[in-house]
């Protein structure tokens, strides 16, 4: 298991079957690159204040052809 693997694990198993509940509240896409084995995808979430913050998440593909976060 990578570093990063390692970094997000406990958090991913926290969430457990409520993850897909979280993902939801992410945020909504506003751009990002798609290439072969690396995706870099910018999300846009608004505050209960209005106030917007955007963020990227940093994608790779796995050998296996598995999409894993690399970094966010």
């Amino acid at each position: 298991m990578s570093s990063v693997a390692d970094k997000y694990a406990s958090v991913f198993t926290a969430l457990g079957s409520s993850l897909p509940a979280v993902a939801s509240q992410l945020g909504t896409v506003q751009g990002g690159t798609i290439a072969k084995d690396i995706a870099e995808i910018q999300l846009v979430r608004t505050d209960a204040s209005g106030q917007s913050t955007a963020y990227t998440i940093l994608l790779i593909r796995g050998g296996d052809g598995i999409w894993r976060i690399e970094g966010m």
